[in-house]
């Protein structure tokens, strides 16, 4: 879909579809349900205004380019995700999604509902201040730690991770990841 404006409908694209959401595409108040591979979608010049955005099918390793987002709700799961490239989120909800290795790019934190629940939320200010703690911490956290924190643009405004997945792909406790809790801006 390109070229358009669409207003208070449901666009469901499904498995096996392959999807291109843009460039010049405008959804307002519109329901986006995706349920195809990440490989098969695109999301390049889409404005969406209100409406709810949800990945049925987890979204993986993905960017969305030169696209803006306002007043957008935010369903199912999302891992690998950069959210901004080129683009903006402003006073998004992302409260009901499940986030993992998502990155916000050029976006305030301080405006986007971020999840709470076994989600970390790490702003550019306290990935500065994660190097020191990776000293203190269980070695493959501390690894993990300087991962994040060297090898960020400096565009990255935030980085979310699910707590659970973190420790599943790490081979550690839960609770070893929980020392990045007190770096956490939500």
């Amino acid at each position: 879909m390109k070229n358009l404006t669409i207003n208070n409908e449901a666009i469901n694209i499904p498995a096996k579809e392959i999807a291109l959401l843009g460039p010049d595409l405008v959804l307002n108040d519109c329901i986006v349900e995706i349920k195809c591979a990440s490989k098969d979608l695109s999301i390049t010049g889409l404005t969406m205004e209100g409406g709810r955005f949800n990945a049925k099918k987890e979204l993986c390793n993905f960017q969305i380019k030169n696209s803006c987002f306002r007043n957008v709700e935010f369903l199912g799961s999302y891992s690998g995700v950069d959210f901004g490239e080129d683009g903006a989120f402003s006073s998004c909800d992302f409260s009901k999604a499940s986030l993992d290795n998502c990155r916000f790019i050029s976006a305030d934190l301080t405006d986007i509902v971020l999840p709470k629940a076994g989600h970390i939320v790490l702003n550019r200010d306290t990935i500065a201040d994660l190097k020191e703690e990776s000293k203190r911490c269980h070695p493959k956290v501390g690894m993990f730690i300087q991962v994040i924190s060297e090898n960020q643009p400096t565009e990255v405004t935030g980085i979310i991770v699910n707590e659970n997945k973190l420790a599943k792909r790490l081979k550690i406790e839960v609770s070893d990841v929980e020392i990045l809790r007190k770096f956490t801006s939500a």
